[in-house]
């Protein structure tokens, strides 16, 4: 049996012992005897060599238990840390180390003798010899694979080749899947970050979602497709969820379609891959599957000839789509009768006004069973939240409407998708908010499909009255600890009144009500002085502060009046009434200026309504929530019942600047006072 040679990183050693990283970097500072990096290794990611460790770990008796048992793990760890040690791009880095494996496993069982000549390689010319002349080990592997690994060996460092040779020629693998997969997460796996993350590794969480929602309706003898399957882990973990799977997959990266080959045969799964560019020429035209899965690139712009092909194909009339879109079609044009389709993709497919009608015209069809947000996090190379988007053949139902879920606060929703699926399908209640919505409320709701705004529930009568009166007691509770405020007399709501009917924001726009004010510009041109401007003061907030931006703008811009409404277009930020102090003022760019031109509506009383929680922006996977003015509503009273709400308002807003203590209980019955507006008629 050979030495095992190779290197091992800091988290390496800590398993070997069975510690915490921060325990070895302890050993490292406390020992003077502890090993030292190695002379290539990387300052800031150290590597050490393996022999060297294990005899000081032996003789300082600090080898885990289980050291023994897991020695070829830390061996191929060993081996595969001088690859990544190295110039190599990880992605060449894993196919080299894979193909190595596959021709390890070739000679242990077959009677080819072509490792032999790799483990006689002490040179870099060598070992690109001997992979030349070796027979191609996996069935599915194109015949100029070889010539691949060969170009990757000739950017090996000549030092390399001999320490990698010895490293693979220690290794006695009984399990070469499980090699693979340790393969791939070493290198390619979420530590690395980078552009290699995006390829996923047996801890994808995207991956796992995607595979136990698949799951849910795979059966026997099925035939498993992914046409954006990078290294093909999705559809190789779905090879484990029945008998008699036939697995596909394909990705237009070449050396992707390599990994998912090599694996399969590493793991004696019988999958084919092949390379090609499904959208734009599909290697797969007359394939029928009943499951297929994909993560597709996210908000790439695809040739006109392609969108316009996927949409005939599919049947589906939208005038543009992006590439989750686009997957979305080649998914309809290959789903068998009785089929699914599982596509992850961002939020902007489901909210994004140039996808309304792709949107609409999938529900039209019936061929989108069901839609569920997911929180962020759940990608491995981006923060962004995203959604599952469920495709089904247009067979399964007469019906057009769409099941949806939000998941955007849940936790692990890889691990309960399946569940979610599963009781959204029977109707039951699930953990999370579910529903149903036709084509005519999608229709009505503008074309968006984002579950967190459609499942937002109109509150009760009597629930909104019962917060008042809650809110309220609390409030003048709270007051009588504070000796320094105002008595409260009374109710803080007398009489309150209840609005029967509601415009948006947009449609007082339209009706002319209410005036949407032209947007600031500042002059920045090189022959933009201030004597071709106006200079003004920049309102950035209620609190002016004497401390205002003065800024340089066009001579027509319109300066902020007394009772204008000031909303910023940030969501969490609240609208408010400008008063005039005599100043000139203006509003920056980002901030909408609304001008009230009808004496029957107060700007106090529309501030209040636009800060109400019913008119709470929407999540959008935007790194900021905006404020839609289509979104916005606005119940309708009559100018004096506005007033007296507005003063009411007012006095509980004075209450709210006297105490910091005060702010969340004031703030919470002034909402609770618009909710009654909202949603406090008996006639609703």
């Amino acid at each position: 049996m050979n030495t095992p040679t190779g290197q091992l990183a800091i988290k390496d050693i800590a398993a070997l012992a069975n510690v915490t990283r921060a325990a070895v970097s302890n050993w490292r500072s406390r020992y003077q005897d502890f090993p030292s990096p190695t002379p290539q290794s990387p300052a800031r990611r150290p590597l050490f060599d393996l022999q060297e460790i294990l005899s000081w770990l032996k003789a300082n008796d600090l080898l885990a238990q289980d050291a023994a048992t897991r020695s070829v793990e830390f061996s191929l760890k060993a081996t595969i840390n001088l690859l990544r040690a190295s110039t190599l791009e990880p992605i060449n880095s894993t196919f080299l180390t894979l193909y190595l494996l596959a021709l390890h496993k070739q000679a242990a069982t077959t009677t080819s003798d072509s490792w032999q000549s790799v483990a006689d390689s002490s040179t870099t010319a060598q070992l690109h010899q001997a992979i030349s002349d070796a027979p191609v080990p996996a069935r599915h592997l194109p015949a100029d694979a070889p010539a691949f690994v060969c170009e990757i060996i000739t950017h090996l460092p000549e030092t390399l080749a001999p320490d990698l040779i010895n490293g693979f020629n220690s290794l006695e693998i009984e399990d070469y899947g499980q090699a693979a997969t340790l393969t791939i997460d070493s290198i390619l796996g979420l530590g690395g970050r980078g552009s290699s993350s995006e390829f996923g590794t047996s801890k994808s969480a995207s991956s796992a979602l995607l595979v136990n929602a698949a799951a849910t309706t795979i059966k026997d003898g099925d035939t498993i497709f992914d046409p954006a399957c990078g290294i093909g882990g999705t559809a190789l973990s779905l090879s484990t969820r029945g008998t008699n799977l036939n697995v596909i997959g394909n990705d237009i990266e070449l050396v992707s379609a390599f990994i998912a080959t090599i694996h399969a045969y590493l793991a004696d799964i019988p999958a084919t891959f092949t390379h090609g560019d499904s959208l734009a020429n599909d290697p797969h035209p007359g394939l029928s599957a009943q499951t297929i899965v994909t993560e597709p690139p996210l908000a790439m712009r695809l040739d006109r000839e392609i969108q316009q092909s996927l949409l005939a194909e599919a049947g589906i009339d939208a005038s543009t789509v992006f590439s989750e879109e686009a997957f979305v079609l080649y998914i309809l044009s290959h789903l068998a009768p009785g089929g699914r389709g599982y596509v992850l993709t961002g939020m902007s497919t489901g909210y994004s006004g140039r996808s309304t009608q792709f949107r609409q015209a999938l529900v039209a069809r019936n061929a989108l069973e069901a839609v569920v947000q997911l929180p962020q996090g759940l990608l491995s190379y981006s923060s962004i939240p995203t959604m599952l988007w469920v495709i089904q053949s247009p067979e399964h139902s007469q019906e057009a409407s769409v099941l949806i879920a939000d998941a955007s606060e849940a936790s692990q929703p890889e691990a309960h998708i399946g569940q979610w699926l599963t009781e959204l399908r029977a109707g039951i209640d699930a953990s999370i908010p579910t529903g149903k919505i036709s084509l005519a409320e999608l229709i009505t709701n503008e074309g968006s499909l984002v579950p967190a705004q459609l499942l937002r529930k109109d509150r009760s009568s009597q629930e909104v009255h019962q917060e008042l009166e809650q809110s309220s007691t609390q409030l003048h509770d709270v007051l009588e600890l504070i000796h320094s405020a105002q008595s409260a007399e009374g109710e803080f709501f007398e009489h309150l009144p209840t609005a029967a009917a509601v415009s948006s924001l947009h449609q007082l726009i339209a009706r002319k009500i209410i005036s949407r004010q032209r947007p600031t510009r500042r002059l920045n041109a090189p022959d933009e002085s201030p004597e071709t401007g106006l200079q003004a003061r920049q309102i950035t907030s209620r609190h002016r502060g004497n401390e205002a931006k003065i800024v340089t703008v066009e001579k027509d811009t319109p300066l902020l009046q007394d009772g204008d409404i000031v909303l910023p277009r940030i969501g969490t930020s609240p609208a408010w009434v400008f008063t005039a102090d005599g100043s000139r003022w203006v509003a920056p760019l980002g901030f909408l200026v609304l001008r009230v031109n009808n004496q029957a509506f107060d700007p106090h009383y529309l501030a209040a309504c636009i800060n109400a929680s019913f008119n709470e922006a929407p999540q959008l996977g935007l790194p900021i929530a905006r404020r839609e003015l289509k979104q916005i509503q606005i119940p309708h009273l009559d100018i004096d019942q506005q007033r007296e709400v507005a003063r009411s308002l007012e006095k509980l807003n004075d209450l709210h600047n006297q105490a910091e203590e005060l702010s969340k209980l004031t703030v919470k019955t002034m909402d609770a006072a618009i909710n009654v507006i909202r949603y406090g008629s008996s006639s609703r």
